[in-house]
């Protein structure tokens, strides 16, 4: 794959059907396609499908199902989806899940972006850098840790429990508990941001 990037929000179809709150579910993009396909799906329940940038799906080493999204570097590479109240996360819990396969973990990337390019907005970033996953909030960075691997997928999770922040990667805690009263009130999204 080269210097591209890929990210991926995704979940098994069986797992989705099974899950007593899929109900709760907005963003739900498997990625699976033809090589080379611009059109995205998302088949949860409710929010906006994400719109590609220059980036299309491959079917080069997809981690299930038969594409995952291919992000080269570059903003407009990203996939996104518009500002929605679908995707406003307020004060309550919540859980983001995402893999993501890269070339060059030392290279600067967003995989996932509830801020981009807002200003004056309450949004969050899982972003890498030198290798490490960090978690963007409130004006500053709240965790930090894990190591970004080369040409394997990980698995990301970011979930916020009775107003505690965690990090996962790979189902492993990875930096410090974010106490988390902040308000998410932004509702654009951004997959994919690698620079």
């Amino acid at each position: 794959m080269g210097a591209n990037q890929q990210a991926l929000l995704a979940e098994s179809a069986a797992v989705s059907a099974n899950d007593p709150n899929f109900s709760s579910v907005k963003l739900l993009c498997h990625f699976d396609g033809t090589n080379g396909s611009t059109t995205l799906t998302n088949s949860a329940s409710g929010g906006t499908t994400p719109t590609t940038g220059t980036e299309s799906l491959t079917t080069t080493s997809p981690l299930f199902g038969s594409a995952s999204l291919n992000c080269v570097s570059g903003a407009s590479s990203s996939a996104s989806a518009a500002d929605s109240t679908d995707y406003q996360i307020g004060t309550g819990d919540f859980s983001l899940e995402l893999a993501i396969f890269t070339a060059s973990p030392s290279n600067a990337g967003i995989p996932l972006d509830f801020n981009l390019g807002v200003t004056n907005v309450n949004g969050f970033s899982i972003y890498l850098f030198s290798g490490i996953f960090h978690l963007y909030a409130n004006s500053g960075v709240r965790i930090t840790g894990g190591t970004v691997a080369t040409s394997t997928w990980q698995r990301i999770g970011l979930f916020r429990v009775s107003g505690t922040t965690r990090l996962f990667v790979d189902g492993t805690q990875v930096g410090s508990s974010y106490t988390d009263a902040n308000s998410y009130s932004h509702g654009a999204i951004t997959i994919g941001n690698f620079g």
